[in-house]
């Protein structure tokens, strides 16, 4: 983040690294909370309503009591103060200051933020991906199609990648199903038909993801990962990157074609729809 960036912290609008919370936050503590990253385009927060539908479905799967704010006004004077053209803004929920033990207080009051991320440069060149060991939580262990603030299996799920020499991690569910990447869902290709896996696998529900489910006729399914490996190409989907394809799926070493022509077709439509917005 670059340094004169200015944070909302609880209603307070301040430069950024004077934005703190007490040590005793939940957030810190134990991950109790969720965030959204939402993508700037020209000023424009990309798919507003369905970040602001997702925070308050994931406060509500946390029993968090949410903050009462009225976002889109702590939106837009976010993208004043930051003079932001093109970027992010990251909104965090926690569940604030008061436990005993992993207990919240009854009268706990909820910690929120605002950020402003400045825009990312794109990789520079399609994602190697490893098929690593560590799973998604089940939908019975936690409300993982949210975005928690516990994101340790996804970090370690990354580190594994790196370890590896690869750009992402390949998740499974529990039971073996294809379920997303360390930090982003996936589709892919067999043929023209395209595919992705269902929300029962415990991926994340993503905006990027609704969006090319909204724009094409992407099938959501349950399918082991020998399904990747009968695949023509494969990509990653997230507000950071949008699309992105995959070249290689490891260790199998299964190679993709990053050039697919349904791929760059799907990425103009998405790119549209975002100018469009």
């Amino acid at each position: 983040m670059h340094q004169q960036s200015i944070t909302c912290l609880n209603g307070r609008f301040l430069p950024a690294h004077e934005a703190m919370l007490p040590i005793t936050d939940r957030g810190f503590r134990f991950g109790d909370g969720v965030f959204e990253t939402i993508r700037v385009q020209k000023g424009v927060p990309y798919q507003w309503a369905l970040h602001h539908s997702r925070l308050a479905s994931g406060l509500g799967a946390l029993r968090i009591a949410p903050p009462i704010v009225d976002w889109h006004s702590i939106a837009r004077q976010m993208i004043r103060e930051n003079h932001a053209r093109d970027g992010f803004l990251r909104l965090s929920v926690s569940r604030g200051v008061g436990s005993q033990g992993y207990l919240p207080h009854a009268d706990i009051q909820a910690n929120w933020a605002m950020e402003y991320l400045p825009p990312v440069m794109a990789p520079l060149a399609p994602f190697r991906v490893y098929a690593c060991s560590i799973t998604r939580p089940s939908l019975t262990s936690l409300p993982v199609n949210h975005k928690l603030a516990h994101g340790i299996g996804s970090t370690l799920a990354l580190l594994h990648a790196r370890d590896h020499g690869c750009d992402e991690a390949l998740m499974l569910s529990h039971d073996g199903s294809i379920s997303e990447a360390s930090s982003g869902n996936i589709f892919w290709l067999k043929g023209d038909t395209l595919f992705t896996p269902s929300l029962e696998t415990g991926c994340l529900a993503g905006t990027t993801r609704d969006a090319l489910l909204r724009l094409t006729h992407a099938h959501e399914v349950t399918v082991g990962i020998d399904t990747l490996y009968a695949a023509d190409a494969l990509f990653i989907t997230n507000a950071r990157l949008g699309i992105w394809p995959v070249a290689s799926l490891l260790p199998q070493e299964k190679h993709y074609n990053t050039h697919h022509p349904s791929i760059e077709k799907i990425a103009t439509e998405f790119e549209a729809d975002r100018e469009a917005y």
